[in-house]
């Protein structure tokens, strides 16, 4: 307990010195003195200086041991008086399970985070309670026993969270934090099994006997964090493989095979697989997948906005654009100006899906690029000239016409038959789903022009 508190007193010091710091090169920044913002932001400056804090923090802790005393004590006090709560909340969800079933459970897709939350409480509270094997025993007997028959409940608990975890990796596959959350979970049922059984084994005695566990459960934590941080079980080289055997396998379509993650989230083990996965047979069948990987080799950085594909070839750029209806193709004059733009299309390696819309005379074409719930919208603004396109606004998803359904529709791109409300300005209807169009500046000033132009001519004649 003493050195978790010396642990959050240490780095609330070191939080409160940092934000200090930063202020005031912020407000130096402010006058034009940018000197400090720079100096406080180079290793040679964060290292020692964190260090030199930690140093005299630990000082100043030590010199005060009444006030960890005090602070321990409180926290023991709080802790006292929660975990008879956490116990009941435990008994009571074990009670209900079988009225309600597993199914509610399933649905909320963070069972499994929430039942480790509240099992890994439970075991902190009972150790820092139950930690004195002599003595009097804390709280009264019926009291006590509650809390007993929660911890000794607590393997049902471990098998749920491993199940709702497991669910989650049938269905998606593994990732790193699904790998971390199941090594957790086998840590955290190490303790929960030890605890019930030796509970249940050794009934008055058993305090003593939970006590030489913890040391034997804490050395195999040890060595499991230290193993798993070593290449002798590098996790994400098992991500890697896992995602491309379920790719192989057909367990996962070659349109949702996320290549991206393994690109930037697994660094070269993940990068290694993306190679050898395009090297091999299965990509010569896949052309779509194996310009994917090759696109994602190509980017440095996540979010680089340097263009992936060579913008003189407006062939290779039309391949960044999936296009409705099937058969529809871009105008060259708008494959121009997006690469005038920089589109964010071009540094993509998902398809940016582009919308011919047929029926709409403020715009022609809409823009959205991977994951965006806001399409760019785009017209030919004189029909004389077949070469003058611009950028007319953004269509925005505003929900359903009916309101349950609002989330739906939300995240839903409209499809080619987009209408508008004509009773409403600006508002567009494409089957359940509303959308509302915000125009750019320059299509405003562009209509203004054209009405000015148009009055004009009426005058004279």
């Amino acid at each position: 307990m003493e050195f978790a508190l010396t642990l959050a007193l240490l780095a609330l010091f070191i939080g409160a010195f940092w934000s200090l710091l930063w202020l005031g090169a912020a407000l130096f920044a402010a006058i034009g003195l940018g000197f400090f913002e720079k100096l406080f932001s180079e290793p040679v400056f964060v290292y020692p200086a964190t260090w030199l804090v930690i140093g005299l923090t630990l000082v100043m802790i030590r010199n005060r041991f009444r006030l960890i005393q005090s602070v321990r004590q409180m926290g023991e006090a709080l802790i006292k008086a929660l975990l008879p709560l956490v116990a009941l909340i435990i008994l009571l969800f074990f009670a209900v399970l079988p009225a309600t079933g597993l199914q509610p459970v399933w649905d909320t897709g963070r069972a499994s985070s929430i039942l480790m939350a509240l099992m890994l409480t439970l075991l902190l509270f009972f150790n820092a309670v139950f930690h004195q094997t002599q003595g009097s025993q804390p709280y009264s007997t019926w009291l006590r026993r509650i809390i007993l028959l929660a911890v000794v409940l607590l393997p049902v608990g471990s098998v749920l969270a491993a199940w709702a975890l497991w669910l989650r990796i049938d269905q998606y596959g593994l990732s790193l934090d699904r790998l971390w959350a199941a090594l957790l979970q086998a840590l955290t049922a190490a303790f929960t099994v030890s605890y019930s059984l030796l509970l249940l084994w050794r009934r008055r005695a058993a305090l003593p006997a939970l006590q030489r566990a913890n040391v034997g459960l804490a050395l195999l934590v040890a060595v499991v964090l230290i193993v798993v941080n070593t290449p002798l079980a590098d996790m994400r080289h098992w991500v890697a493989e896992h995602q491309v055997k379920r790719l192989l396998d057909g367990r996962t379509t070659a349109e949702a095979f996320d290549i991206n993650y393994l690109r930037f989230q697994l660094g070269q083990p993940g990068t290694l697989a993306l190679r050898a996965l395009a090297d091999g047979e299965f990509s010569q069948s896949q052309p779509e997948l194996a310009r994917r990987i090759e696109l994602s080799l190509k980017q440095t950085e996540r979010w680089s906005q340097d263009p992936l594909v060579d913008t003189q070839n407006l062939t290779d750029v039309a391949r960044q654009f999936k296009t409705s209806p099937e058969g529809a193709s871009l105008p060259i004059p708008l494959l121009n100006l997006l690469v005038e733009q920089n589109s964010v299309c071009l540094s993509q390696t998902e398809p940016c899906q582009a919308i011919q819309i047929s029926n709409e005379s403020l715009f022609q074409w809409l823009i959205y690029a991977p994951y965006s719930t806001q399409g760019q919208a785009y017209a030919q603004i004189n029909a004389e000239n077949l070469n003058d396109w611009q950028q007319t606004g953004t269509l925005i998803a505003l929900g359903a016409v009916q309101a349950q359904f609002n989330n739906d529709c939300r995240s839903t791109q409209p499809t080619t038959d987009l209408q508008r409300i004509p009773e409403i300005v600006s508002t567009y209807r494409s089957g359940n789903c509303l959308y509302s169009s915000q125009p750019t500046l320059e299509s405003i000033r562009q209509q203004l022009f054209i009405q000015s132009d148009e009055n004009r001519q009426a005058q004279r004649e």
